[in-house]
């Protein structure tokens, strides 16, 4: 008896085949060669990174999955459509599975835990026991070479990809509103989007296939490949993931030749073939010089950034140092001025000396602020976290400079809630945040002017801020006010010790504990309010 075969030539090299639309190698080919490259790169660069393994895996059997669609489509026998079809249902729902456990890695450094893996072993498998089953496939249409889809990839599968989604989507809201940095945040949205923007694509045109049977449809949502593919290498330039350095240019380039490269397949007239050949052509020389060009741009960075950090440890080290020696000068006055062996000193000595204790103790309190500042900023500064009472340091702070305030000839008022303030933090660096917002405030403001302090602890935080009536901040200095040496241009004509760091100090320290500081600035002349506001402890 003969086989029945489905009604076109059996497939050459099992991929080319009269059944095949041009449309298909375009789609499927650039999305295939782009991935295993990222793959392969990764697997030889990063290896040891847990979530470059994550998605080199991804991008392997995402791969492979390509490559079965495009022999199901070229071959005319109904077993091989049948094995292949079965294999690309199976293969879909992991792929989803593989996007949920990136972006998980991806946002937690470490892999989820037993219950979440158990979870996600227990949806899976009903899929990969009823495979071979009528239920995921009753049959093939030999008129066109489709599977006849039972309940399990008609629906199950769909629904294993629903859920997915929406735990990638999960994971990616709580980020937005943990305590993290700006960056951690911006990173992991980036991520969840271009995975999203890529199974999406993915799904929609495998469920149009499902539903209408038209499955000339379904290869548009490899599109959305190239897609994810361009979010990661946007990652890659801003935000150096994996630690790559070259390859946004490299997968840019790589992506635009097999973009020009797959041409070939799908124009039909010599005439656009040759121009798709030289067109590839120049590309290629182009690609190799940009990529050359970009690796001599990183090596000049990377000189110059080891230069800097080599100027910042020199600048460390003599900050030290000097800051080793104002101490001492300090010591000598303090045991010049209270030992009795030295009461014999006369008076104006004794003035003098004075005066030698108050400038060295100004010199050294200038370079621990520099020093503080530049370790906030960097992340070396230590913490010594444990539940504190936030109000109690402010009122403290409050009282060892009510005495400079009124000395200066300023009011003093304060709001301080009744309710409680309790957070998670370093008591001693929190206080030097809030001294440096109040001594901010009297040194910067105007004659008979006022300083006014609210601190308020609800809707889960705790909110200080600290009014003046002074200088205000120029348009020109807000941009640059929290970050190191960044003091306005008028600072220094009202406090001469300025040192330009206690506002990066300020915001490193208030954004280790989860919070985030800024500022109301009036016209100048008007005054500036500072607020930072810290998560209260829950539970």
């Amino acid at each position: 008896m003969n086989e029945q075969l489905c009604p076109w030539d059996a497939a050459t090299y099992l991929i080319f085949s009269d059944n095949v639309p041009s449309l298909l190698f375009y789609s499927h080919f650039t999305a295939v060669i782009v991935s295993l490259f990222l793959a392969v790169f990764l697997l030889v660069k990063k290896r040891n990174v847990l979530e470059a393994n994550i998605l080199s895996l991804l991008l392997i059997i995402f791969s492979a999955w390509a490559i079965i669609d495009v022999i199901v489509w070229a071959t005319n026998r109904p077993d091989v459509v049948m094995f292949g079809w079965g294999t690309i249902v199976l293969i879909e729902p992991i792929i989803y599975a593989l996007a949920f456990y990136l972006l998980y890695v991806f946002v937690h450094q470490k892999f989820p835990r037993f219950r979440v893996n158990l979870g996600i072993f227990i949806i899976l498998f009903p899929l990969l026991a009823l495979t071979p089953t009528y239920l995921n496939l009753t049959g093939i249409n030999l008129y066109d070479c489709t599977a006849a889809e039972g309940p399990l990839a008609l629906y199950y599968t769909y629904v294993l990809e629903f859920i997915f989604i929406i735990g990638i989507l999960f994971i990616a809201i709580r980020r937005i509103f943990a305590k993290v940095s700006r960056d951690e945040k911006q990173k992991a949205i980036y991520l969840a989007l271009g995975v999203i923007a890529f199974l999406a694509a993915f799904a929609s045109g495998n469920i149009i296939g499902s539903t209408t049977g038209n499955w000339d449809l379904a290869q548009y949502g490899l599109f959305g490949m190239p897609i994810f593919i361009g979010v990661l290498t946007y990652l890659v330039v801003q935000y150096r993931l994996f630690n790559l350095k070259v390859f946004g240019s490299q997968a840019l380039v790589l992506t635009l030749w097999v973009l020009i490269g797959s041409l070939l397949f799908v124009v039909r007239s010599d005439q656009s073939r040759i121009i798709a050949a030289l067109t590839l052509l120049f590309t290629i020389l182009f690609g190799i010089r940009l990529i050359r060009s970009v690796k001599r741009e990183i090596a000049a960075r990377e000189q110059l950034a080891l230069a800097n950090q080599r100027q910042k440890n020199l600048i460390h080290s003599m900050n030290h140092q000097i800051k080793g020696r104002f101490l001492n000068n300090r010591i000598v006055f303090d045991e010049l001025l209270n030992n009795a062996k030295y009461d014999a000193f006369p008076d104006a000595v004794k003035t003098m000396l004075s005066q030698g204790y108050d400038d060295s103790t100004r010199a050294l309190e200038y370079v621990q602020g520099i020093l503080k500042g530049a370790s906030a900023e960097s992340g070396q500064l230590p913490y010594d976290m444990k539940p504190m009472n936030f109000k109690e340091v402010v009122e403290k702070t409050i009282a060892d400079q009510k005495e400079k305030i009124e000395k200066k000839g300023l009011t003093l008022t304060t709001h301080i809630e009744d309710s409680g303030c309790d957070v998670v933090g370093d008591a001693v660096q929190l206080g030097e945040v809030v001294r440096n917002l109040i001594e901010n405030a009297w040194h910067y403001n105007s004659p008979k002017g006022s300083v006014t302090i609210n601190l308020v602890c609800e809707n889960r935080a705790a909110h200080l801020s600290v009014q003046d009536t002074g200088i205000g901040i120029a348009e020109e200095d807000k941009a640059r006010i929290f970050t190191s040496g960044g003091r306005g241009k008028e600072s220094t004509k009202y406090n001469t010790d300025s040192s330009g760091y206690g506002l990066a100090f300020a915001k490193a320290v208030t954004e280790a504990h989860g919070g985030k500081i800024w500022f109301t600035a009036n016209k100048p002349e008007q005054g500036t309010t500072f607020h930072i506001e810290i998560p209260l402890k829950q539970g």
